[in-house]
């Protein structure tokens, strides 16, 4: 039955939206300082390159049609690989300045709120109320950071807010990454096409930054080798669970539950006890995981309710 059929889509697309959850949760607490051995342009370029170029290789020989297509949507392709290079490249300049559970909060809390708003959906109280949280959580996290009450400062107060802007820019470029990426799949591209073109413009950034920056003084050799294959394991993996999720469901869906991705790594930073928080930045941590949990609430119950 039809019905049957939509439900079970939506619990595919949870599936792959949790897969991603605990991908970049683990990569996070466990690897983040393993990636961060090699240069950031290096890792980034060939990460990204191998990714895509694997991806776009794959998918055309699985369906030589998505040749045609691609070529039939360059522009919004193109709009794709320039918003997602200012979301990454906005996150890697904050995540240098302020703690890291505030920026990868911020920029998650970001997300959601901008789709909501772009989509102009339509919420209930609960929605309401849990949109108020994330924003909120966004400005207590700003506040609490340009005031020195997060477990990390190493910057002036004025660099500090550029960071936490940074990072919510950082979420809204990723929300139009979403939205487009959707329209690209209505439009006959698959998963895999697009999850493959829409790093190439990084990609080639970071290639040039690292050869006229950092080739001299972080060379490639085996163990750079190893980091990089990790990396792609560890950082293109997620990202593609998030593109099969949007395939599936739509980008509001993806962007709420995603937004869990900040209490994963809370929770395994627990577990592992290597990682003290302040208590500041717990409050702010735990306004946003209630907001989280409401939008995620008022989700499935729309979907519930067709």
């Amino acid at each position: 039955p039809p019905m049957q059929q939509v439900a079970s889509r939506h619990t595919e697309s949870y599936l792959w939206c949790a897969f991603f959850v605990l991908m970049e949760s683990f990569q996070t607490v466990y690897f983040g300082t393993v990636l961060q051995q090699i240069s950031p342009f290096l890792l980034g370029s060939a990460v990204f390159g191998i990714s895509s170029a694997i991806s776009v290789a794959l998918s055309i020989w699985l369906d030589p049609e998505q040749l045609g297509r691609i070529r039939a949507h360059l522009w919004p392709l193109l709009r794709v690989n320039l918003f997602g290079t200012i979301a990454w490249l906005s996150y890697l300049f904050s995540m240098k300045n302020i703690e890291p559970a505030v920026a990868f909060t911020v920029f998650s809390a970001s997300i959601p709120l901008t789709i909501i708003y772009l989509e102009n959906t339509r919420q209930d109280a609960i929605g309401r109320f849990g949109s108020m949280l994330l924003f909120g959580s966004i400005g207590y996290l700003g506040i609490i950071s340009v005031l020195g009450f997060t477990g990390f400062q190493s910057a002036e107060m004025h660099v500090t807010a550029l960071s936490i802007l940074g990072c919510a820019v950082a979420g809204v470029s990723i929300s139009v990454v979403l939205l487009q990426s959707k329209a690209l799949n209505l439009a006959g591209l698959s998963s895999l096409t697009v999850f493959g073109l829409r790093f190439i413009l990084f990609a080639l950034l970071s290639g040039l930054a690292y050869l006229f920056f950092d080739a001299g003084t972080a060379p490639f050799d085996l163990d750079v080798a190893w980091i990089i294959f990790l990396g792609v394991l560890l950082l293109a993996l997620p990202l593609y669970a998030v593109q099969r999720a949007i395939d599936i469901a739509d980008a509001r869906t993806v962007g709420v539950f995603t937004a869990f991705t900040p209490l994963g790594v809370v929770l395994l930073q627990v577990i592992e006890n290597r990682v003290e928080f302040s208590i500041a930045t717990v409050v702010g941590i735990c306004v946003y995981a209630t907001g989280a949990v409401m939008l995620a609430f008022n989700e499935v119950k729309k979907k519930n309710h067709g």
